[in-house]
């Protein structure tokens, strides 16, 4: 600047003020959340914990039911299998030659006249009781 002021040392020079401004700014702290909220999101937080479980204990159950239900589907087509075969077995046991087979290797002795005697007087006498059934009933009837 120069010595000269508007062209006269007398005056004081008058510097340019600076003007500040003085501004007040204010920190404010965050507080915590007051405990009755605190304990309301805990509360929200452990029941959505509860129903998430709950809903899991309930997928186990219907796991653990399927699979047992599939051991037992397992178990029934293993039976069914068996009984099959026990069928077959006993149907081939019952028929007359393979009786007539374990009889004589046991050591019986098969007499065929006596036998197809016995057959036709059993077979005679069934239709004579046969018989006397009909007439009785008929006779009750009138």
């Amino acid at each position: 600047m120069p010595a000269y002021y508007d062209g006269n040392l007398a005056l004081k020079k008058e510097e340019p003020k600076v003007k500040y401004r003085e501004t007040k700014t204010t920190i404010t702290r965050k507080h915590g959340l007051p405990i009755r909220e605190k304990l309301l999101y805990l509360l929200v937080v452990v029941l959505c914990c509860a129903i998430a479980g709950s809903v899991v204990w309930k997928y186990n159950e219907i796991y653990q039911l399927n699979l047992s239900m599939q051991q037992m589907q397992q178990e029934i087509e293993q039976l069914k299998k068996e009984s099959a075969t026990l069928k077959i077995e006993t149907q081939q046991m019952l028929a007359p030659q393979s009786m007539i087979m374990l009889a004589e290797s046991k050591g019986m002795i098969y007499m065929y006249d006596e036998v197809e005697q016995l057959m036709v007087n059993n077979n005679e006498s069934i239709l004579a009781s046969v018989n006397n059934a009909n007439e009785d009933g008929a006779v009750s009837n009138e």
